[in-house]
């Protein structure tokens, strides 16, 4: 009796867990896309899309757009392929998203466009897009980026929107060399800044120093008197009229 009371709990358990794991995506369709929500709040990545609200069967080929809106989802769970196989365009946007991989946008084999906008992602891996070589567009607006992987600037360049981010770090897969060269280069740039400083400071003290040089020069070689009816008298030079 104890030991079927303790299976029958250990089943309760798994199935507690599985259920937690699956998600129902609540979604809006129009046209070729959906847009919309899970129904549940997800913040680790033991989850996958166990439904979408509103679905049939032919949005699996004729969807080509999915947005993710404003919700709390730290990670993109799996699953979403089971649904739509022809997914061009992936937005996620005000999730709260903190990480992206390699591994999270496999389950979209065609992606040409991804969007990931006002969330919190700190790091974008250089190899993110290695399975994905017809990816067109990116757009990293508003995260809190710290820096960019020079693979993703060469696979995108004019087509990578990263405004709103905290760049400004060099990037973490620059190699060893090319960043003691960047450092070498600020330090250089700080030094001249110095150097100009420095020579901007003592051309100032020189200026002034001359100018009060020439002001004394005046008072003691030169004495203009004048009277009280306007005559003008010739200076005094040397104590000589």
């Amino acid at each position: 009796m104890r030991i079927f009371v303790f299976r029958l709990i250990i089943f309760h358990v798994i199935l507690t867990l599985a259920k937690s794991n699956q998600i129902i995506f609540n979604c809006d369709f129009s046209s070729s896309s959906c847009t919309g929500k899970p129904n549940v709040e997800i913040t680790n990545r033991e989850n996958a899309i166990s439904n979408i609200s509103n679905y049939k069967l032919n949005y699996k080929t004729t969807v080509t757009t999915l947005k993710v809106r404003n919700c709390l989802m730290n990670f993109l769970p799996q699953g979403f392929d089971k649904f739509f196989d022809s997914i061009k365009i992936l937005e996620i946007k005000n999730t709260h998203l903190i990480e992206i991989t390699k591994f999270d946008l496999k389950q979209f084999c065609e992606l040409e466009e991804l969007s990931i906008i006002f969330n919190d992602l700190t790091t974008i891996d250089g190899d993110l897009f290695d399975n994905h070589q017809q990816m067109k567009f990116l757009d990293l607006r508003f995260n809190k980026i710290f820096s960019i992987p020079n693979e993703v600037y060469q696979k995108f360049q004019s087509n990578l929107k990263i405004q709103g981010n905290l760049l400004g770090v060099p990037s973490p897969e620059l190699k060893s060399n090319e960043t003691d060269n960047l450092q070498k280069q600020i330090s250089e740039l700080q030094l001249s800044s110095y150097i100009i400083a420095g020579v901007t400071l003592f051309n100032t003290i020189l200026c002034i120093i001359s100018i009060i040089m020439i002001i004394k020069f005046k008072k003691e070689y030169f004495n203009f008197n004048f009277v009280s009816n306007d005559e003008y008298v010739a200076p005094i030079i040397n104590g000589q009229t």
